[in-house]
């Protein structure tokens, strides 16, 4: 393969160009003006000005064209090197660029990638305030959203079309990591200058390793969107995004393009985060389906990391095609670490798998709603590893939290106060007894719960409010273990436990009277016992009307408990 050594394209000057020699090529340069865009490799990144020390402003004021501006920088500000024209070889100064777009918008730049820059002075001799665009869009062999190196495109490897055939079988068998070469890897070809650098170093990893920016940023594997042409997206580095489009699930040819009144918007992180070894390719399990292939990478310091493989042509592999994973970056709703999705119609429970799972036995199950009349399938979705509603509580925010489903207001089991339902029950008096106290027994005549209205409710004061036409705790449709509302139960075992107590006490007396008449009993054959004489009719007799009725009353307070009053009507379980 024949190595590309020529900067192609940088002698074109204010839209000049053909074939020119180099007095004319250095006439150009000299005489014409600057170009209106130039492009400028990052040096530096400033992220907080506030940061910055006097010694660290001192040494930037002697090391940039504009010092002038650099008390004032505002954040996102940038470091740069003129590479326009060769001018990244020659001994011109760095320059402070502020960002082209207000605070409003503000683009991800990384010490060692390429900017735009633009001067609002650029037709004088100085160039004093200038601003970055963004980065340059690269090849897509070469365009990454996690960390761009633009010099790559002077790799013959960057571009299939420069294998031939002879050369197709002298690829690797293995991904070859990528570098961060210079240019064209010659002198004449370079886009920085190595002067006053040790010797075999590369300025790129220089510019890298001395950049106080660096350490705030992850170099790692992103997957690539594949953006429908109607949709708006908003990429970061390190596997963010939101796309304001339609609903989506899959590929961008999956069909759905053609659905109307299916607007979304999509905020994700993690997609394809389950990825395979570095130049390994994993179709299956399906968790793997939409990561893309990693490569590694090494720069000339030995310094190692991670991106995606954009040109996996590169190298030989079974089962890799020459255009990596075709399903890259798709959304996944079953594997994607962290998804909130707003969306006008879809059918959420199908795609997120909610319909289809197992749920146990004499349960609700979720079914997926089907659209009315073209509407009613709009959602809210949220899923990820773990998820958190927070509602503020300090000294200045007392938070509530509600979660609730429109409907109906439910009216079963509103009714009287329970304990006023039904009269009282009056224990019989047994003469001698102590006093009892009177308990009652209420009716459930409550009617059975309707409505569609369902909530929780956290109120100020730490309340949990959970109402709803039925409420299942655990496994309890079929309804046969009705919850026991405690107000009905204590009526009832208080009263339960009176009738006990009743009994007990005329036991306790029937036995203290007999004991007493046998103790003192004189039994003459044939002959009445005159103590236990005492007992009969004017006593406490059996047969006297009081044992027996006080028994009978009893028996039918007894009766009376209906334990099924006690059966909650709407809350069920296991």
């Amino acid at each position: 393969m024949t190595r590309i050594t020529s900067n192609v394209g940088r002698t074109l000057l204010n839209g000049i160009g053909g074939r020119t020699t180099e007095g004319q090529e250095q006439q150009l340069r000299t005489q014409a003006s600057p170009p209106t865009i130039q492009r400028a490799v990052v040096v530096d990144v400033i992220t907080d000005p506030a940061a910055l020390t006097q010694e660290n402003i001192t040494n930037l004021k002697d090391n940039v064209s504009n010092p002038e501006i650099v008390s004032i920088l505002p954040t996102n500000s940038v470091i740069a090197k003129i590479v326009s024209n060769n001018n990244g070889v020659s001994a011109q100064q760095n320059i402070v660029l502020f960002p082209m777009f207000s605070s409003h918008i503000m683009f991800p730049i990384k010490p060692g990638e390429h900017v735009y820059a633009i001067f609002e002075d650029a037709g004088y001799k100085n160039n004093k305030l200038g601003y970055w665009i963004s980065r340059p869009t690269s090849p897509g062999t070469i365009e990454d959203a996690n960390y761009t190196h633009y010099d790559r495109l002077w790799d013959p490897t960057s571009n299939p079309d420069n294998y031939s055939t002879g050369e197709e079988k002298d690829k690797p068998n293995n991904s070859p990591p990528y570098s961060f070469q210079n240019g064209g890897g010659t002198d004449e070809t370079a886009t920085l200058s190595a002067n006053g650098l040790p010797p075999d170093t590369n300025p790129y990893d220089a510019v890298v390793r001395d950049a106080r920016a660096t350490p705030s940023f992850v170099q790692e594997p992103v997957p690539r969107w594949k953006k429908r042409p109607g949709e708006l997206v908003l990429q970061g580095s390190n596997n963010s995004l939101i796309v304001l489009g339609t609903d989506r699930n899959g590929p961008v040819t999956d069909g759905n393009e053609t659905k109307r009144d299916a607007a979304a918007i999509d905020i994700v992180v993690g997609r394809g985060r389950y990825k395979a070894a570095p130049g390994q390719y994993k179709p299956e399990p399906s968790k793997y389906a939409t990561a893309p292939i990693v490569a590694n990478t090494i720069r000339a310091d030995g310094t190692t990391g991670q991106e995606t493989d954009k040109a996996t042509y590169r190298f030989r592999s079974q089962n890799i095609p020459d255009v990596g994973n075709p399903n890259e970056g798709n959304s996944s709703p079953a594997y994607d670490a962290a998804r909130v999705l707003v969306t006008q119609q879809s059918k959420v429970d199908e795609n997120y798998g909610i319909a289809a799972r197992e749920y146990p036995k004499n349960t609700i199950k979720p079914v997926q709603p089907q659209a009315t009349n073209g509407v009613g399938n709009s959602y809210v979705v949220g899923k990820a590893d773990h998820v958190r509603f927070i509602a503020r509580n300090d000294e200045d925010v007392k938070g509530t939290l509600l979660l609730i489903k429109e409907g109906t207001p439910n009216n079963g089991n509103i009714g009287s106060d329970p304990m006023t339902a039904a009269p009282p029950y009056v224990p019989p008096v047994i003469p001698g007894a102590p006093s009892t106290s009177t308990f009652q027994i209420p009716s459930n005549d409550a009617a059975e719960p309707s409505g569609s209205l369902a909530y929780i409710y956290f109120d100020l004061d730490g309340n949990i409010q959970l109402e709803g036409k039925n409420i299942i705790i655990g496994r309890g449709t079929d309804k046969k273990e009705p919850f026991v509302r405690w107000t009905y139960y204590n009526a009832q075992i208080e009263d339960l436990k009176q009738q006990v107590k009743t009994l007990a006490d005329l036991v306790q007396q029937l036995s203290t009277a007999y004991e007493t008449a046998f103790t003192t009993a004189i039994a003459i054959p044939f002959t009445p016992v005159a103590s236990l004489l005492a007992l009969g009719p004017s006593g406490l007799n059996i047969n006297a009307g009081v044992v027996v009725p006080t028994v009978d009353k009893v028996k039918s307070s007894i009766d009376a408990i209906n334990q099924e009053d006690a059966k909650s009507k709407k809350i069920f379980g296991e």
